[in-house]
């Protein structure tokens, strides 16, 4: 159950999604109840359960006084209902064209509605309804007197007496019905009909007559008239009528539009949106990469740390033989003699690198497997010679080529 204000009354409406495991379809039957004797109840089981079970949506609401529905004192006359029934529709989100049921004064609702509102009705099921045209005595066969002796022949024989007699002694409902203003056009308006029709009426009903004049003048209309029943077709028919509008519904199209909520239609936007058809992709640009240390010195890439003070203690100790893949020594960057083969001890590289930034022991020593004898001293740190001099004179010439090189790029 739902509350829902619309046009300043308070609904009471029910909504029944289709079945599970129907096959579903793009409609939503709005079911309307007559006056003054009826509720929302007299359709619910009857005809708006089937329908739902045949995979359509199906809508279901008090009228104003009626039912569970709040009862303001005025506001009972037919342009009134049609109002509501649009704000109605409004408040519930039903933008597109929607199938509409009534019976009795509930059809009369329907017809108004989709005669003022037809871009908003898909398709109009009549029940013994009573026709809003001018030649046709509305006080007689609208007003409450008329409506209260059609209702004692109600098959079941139950009346709600409490709102009967609440609606006729709180409100003007009898006497806005008793004196009903003139319809806005006669006959010919049917014939402006866009939508299909289906209508329904008892051959024992008073109002058997208005069935002749929808089938004389609705361009695409349905006309059925069930022998032996009265103005209670949706009580008398039972799941017959429901058969009939089930058939109806599944003939009809779906509707022309159908808004979708915001939430379902939107699409999120795209980060890269693709380039025009026929246009050639914009290159994607290269990263750029990542500057790389001398292969000498990417021991000290990752991470940087301060090196070990003095000698490296351990295997680091231990001579290994220089060469151009496991030392990394650069070439000498200035011409003469080719160096001969140098010895250093693994820590050379980590010792010397760092020495301008770091302070350490002024010598490294090499251990007694150096073939070129003594160990050369690093001396002060400074700016490397582009010509890479050799430190003090001596056979150790060559290696301090070396050495310098290796400082001018030791530290990353």
């Amino acid at each position: 159950m739902a509350r829902v204000t619309a046009n300043g009354v308070d609904f009471h409406v029910r909504r029944l999604p289709p079945a599970p495991g129907a096959q579903r379809s793009s409609h939503t039957v709005v079911f309307l109840h007559g006056l003054l004797v009826d509720n929302l109840a007299s359709l619910y089981f009857s005809l708006a359960d089937p329908v739902a079970r045949a995979g359509h949506e199906a809508v279901l609401y008090d009228l104003r006084g009626h039912g569970r529905s709040s009862r303001p004192p005025t506001g009972y006359a037919l342009d009134d209902m049609v109002t509501d029934l649009r704000a109605l529709l409004d408040a519930l989100g039903l933008a597109y064209p929607v199938q509409l049921v009534g019976h009795s004064f509930g059809g009369t609702i329907a017809l108004e509605f989709a005669l003022r509102h037809p871009g908003r009705v898909a398709g109009l099921a009549l029940l013994d309804a009573e026709l809003p045209v001018s030649d046709l005595d509305l006080a007689r066969t609208a007003g409450p007197e008329a409506m209260l002796g059609r209702e004692r022949t109600r098959p079941d024989g139950r009346l709600p007496e409490r709102q009967i007699e609440a609606l006729l002694r709180e409100t003007t409902l009898g006497a806005e019905h008793r004196n009903p203003p003139a319809p806005r056009g006669g006959p010919e308006r049917l014939s402006g009909l866009r939508c299909p029709i289906l209508a329904v009426y008892g051959g024992d009903s008073d109002l058997v007559d208005r069935a002749a004049h929808l089938e004389r003048l609705v361009p695409d209309g349905e006309v059925v008239v069930l022998p032996h029943h009265g103005h209670f077709v949706v009580a008398e028919g039972g799941p017959r009528l429901a058969a009939q509008l089930v058939a109806w519904l599944a003939r009809r199209p779906p509707p022309p539009t159908r808004h979708l909520p915001p939430a379902c239609s939107a699409q999120p936007p795209r980060a890269n949106p693709p380039a025009p058809s026929g246009s050639p992709s914009p290159p994607r640009p290269e990263p750029s990469p990542r500057p790389q240390p001398p292969a000498a010195d990417r021991a000290w890439a990752t991470p940087r740390q301060a090196p070990p003070p003095g000698p490296v203690p351990g295997p680091a100790s231990a001579p290994v033989s220089a060469s151009p893949s496991a030392s990394g020594s650069a070439p000498p960057s200035a011409p003469g003699p080719a160096p001969g083969p140098v010895s250093a001890p693994a820590g050379v590289g980590t010792g010397v690198g760092a020495a301008p930034t770091e302070p350490t022991s002024p010598a490294v020593p090499t251990g007694p497997a150096v073939p070129t004898g003594p160990a050369v001293p690093t001396g002060p740190a400074g700016p490397a010679d582009p010509a890479g001099p050799a430190g003090p004179a001596g056979p150790a010439g060559p290696a301090g080529t070396t050495v310098g090189a290796r400082r001018s790029g030791g530290t990353p």
